[in-house]
């Protein structure tokens, strides 16, 4: 097995001479294998599953390491001919593909999707191949969708069964090109596209086109979840004691998931990026553009990719997560740098243990300005506030969508902030004034509260989330009655039946049991699980009779349940 390769040559022509030494001190010791080591210590046993980390630099595949099992059951460690999923990473795959196919003026971003896949209802709007690649389709994501239904991660999901729910939609989350939402399924319909013009399956058109070109050898598009494959590294999960359990992708379906491959194999697709054997420099010049939504702003979102700026260096990326598998991508072009992990661990934060090793070999690039910023917060005295000023701040807090819950509580005189939907996780307030505070150990993230109703997080002085105040609405046992009964999706096909458990209003269905909602104001309550995120209730003119209500989530908008008369049960 190879357990890891190093071989750095570093030349910057263009960088001042101190930053340029300050690099190859860093990178060109051993000590940079020692500090990635470290970072990844925690994973490096007979235990735990495991990471696959490298490093590409100008096209070569400069560090590579692997930490940690392949396979629990039978003590197999991840090597470098492991194979993962890249999940959503694969969304680049797909827009590659694409985009040969635009190249060759076979089809073009601004066509509509319906000229290539009629079967998609008509929902009003024109909804470009350019809208489905940007996430700003208005199209409801598959998986939310199939959550709704009733699909659970035991279920086998065949590209059937992910093509009946997306062309069964009725209505959009939005007029497509007003927002971004992340969706699935306007890559599923994506790799439809290149079927269709190309007159080959997805998994032929990108082996042909991409891996043999890239040399991809071991790489595929996994149209079977059933297909055994050598060396591939199992996917796990934790269970309810916190152990490690198999946790299975039971995904066939392309476009939006489902490549699988190495590190060696991923770091060839990284380098195409920097040294051009697939594409063009227009290409990936257009998969670099930020969308632009229909009020001229733009979106983080590219084609396929998230844009950002990331310590003020340009940073290219996109993450992924299936069943147990985790899998990220970070391309710093203007330091032809990118930063690849790959893991089959559930438990990993894939970006954020891939950025404690881009740190190590970019900080000497990192913004002025920002490390300014980072100083001042670094001499940032904290000081005592009354138990009164602290009592002002308690409360709940909820998200202008009505999808999430932000609690600030008190516990053994020390202010917290509270996050419901991630397990009741949460974060020491400190305070820097009376309105302002830490929030945890990072000192570049900041709460502050706008005359006590508003709370703000802040990360360098940015609001990046926003929740308002409100008080629940308190309802009795004989209030909730009125909301029971059984509502039928006509898009999903499927029945909730609400029911009132230990004064608690809760849905129920035979195939996933029952999930508690818990009131936020009048005919709005929230829901303890990501299928049910929040729903409002529907009511008729005069008030006095409920017709339904309406579901939304992340990735789901006001999908309607209609309420069924006792009569029709």
């Amino acid at each position: 097995m190879k357990n890891y390769i190093v071989y750095i040559v570093c030349v910057f022509f263009t960088m001042h001479v101190s930053c340029q030494v300050a690099i190859e001190k860093n990178i060109n010791s051993k000590n940079i294998e020692k500090q990635i080591d470290s970072i990844f210590q925690k994973y490096n046993n007979s235990k735990t599953p495991g990471i696959a980390i490298g490093v590409v630099k100008k096209g070569e595949l400069i560090f590579s390491k692997e930490y940690g099992m392949a396979n629990l059951g039978y003590d197999i460690p991840v090597s470098d001919s492991t194979v993962f999923t890249l999940c959503s990473v694969s969304k680049q795959f797909t827009v590659l593909g694409l985009m040969l196919l635009v190249e060759k003026d076979l089809i073009s971003l601004n066509d509509d999707i319906r000229k290539y896949v009629p079967e998609l209802p008509n929902y009003g709007h024109i909804i470009t191949l350019r809208h489905l690649a940007n996430n700003t389709s208005g199209l409801r994501s598959n998986l939310q969708l199939l959550g709704l239904k009733g699909y659970t991660a035991d279920d086998m999901i065949t590209q059937n069964t992910v093509d009946q729910v997306i062309f069964r939609q009725k209505e959009l989350n939005f007029i497509p090109g007003d927002e971004y939402n992340y969706s699935n399924s306007g890559f599923i319909l994506l790799a439809k596209v290149i079927e269709k013009v190309s007159g080959k399956p997805f998994s032929s058109y990108i082996k042909e086109n991409i891996f043999i070109p890239l040399g991809m050898h071991n790489s595929f598009v996994m149209d079977n979840y059933q297909k055994i494959v050598k060396n591939k590294a199992h996917s796990y999960g934790l269970g309810e004691d916190k152990s490690f359990v198999f946790s299975p992708s039971n995904y066939s379906y392309v476009g939006a998931s489902g490549i699988y491959t190495t590190l060696e194999d991923f770091s060839k697709w990284a380098a195409n990026f920097d040294s051009i054997k697939v594409g063009s420099q227009d290409i990936f010049d257009q998969m670099n553009t930020k969308g632009v939504l229909n009020n001229g702003k733009e979106s983080f979102y590219a084609l396929g990719q998230i844009v950002q700026d990331y310590h003020g260096l340009k940073r290219i990326w996109h993450s992924g997560g299936d069943a147990g598998y985790r899998s990220y991508i970070g391309r710093f072009p203007d330091q032809e740098t990118t930063i690849i992990l790959l893991s089959n661990n559930a438990s990993v934060y894939a970006e954020g243990e891939a950025l404690k090793v881009a740190n190590l070999f970019l900080k000497p690039f990192f913004n002025k300005s920002e490390t300014k910023i980072k100083q001042e917060n670094q001499k940032l005295r904290f000081i005592n506030l009354s138990l009164k000023q602290k009592e002002k701040l308690t409360g709940s807090y909820l998200s202008k969508n009505y999808e999430i819950i932000r609690n600030i509580q008190i516990q053994n005189d020390t202010l917290f902030y509270v996050r419901p939907n991630q397990g009741n996780r949460k974060s020491e307030l400190k305070p820097i004034n009376a309105t302002k505070f830490v929030l945890g150990t990072n000192k570049d993230v900041q709460v502050s509260f706008k005359d006590k109703q508003t709370l703000k997080v802040l990360v360098n002085n940015e609001e990046v989330e926003s929740y308002y105040k409100y008080v629940p609405k308190v309802y009795t046992t004989e209030d909730l009655q009125e909301f029971t009964g059984k509502y039928y999706c006509d898009e999903l096909e499927i029945i909730y039946e609400l029911k009132v458990e230990n004064n608690n209003l809760i849905i129920y269905n035979s195939k996933i049991g029952t999930i508690k909602i818990n009131s936020l104001k009048e005919d709005v309550f929230i829901g303890t699980s990501w299928i049910f995120n929040s729903l409002v209730f529907e009511r008729s003119k005069n008030k006095s009779v409920i017709l339904g209500f309406r579901v939304s989530g992340q990735r789901v908008k006001n999908m309607y349940f209609k309420k069924l008369k006792k009569t029709s049960l």
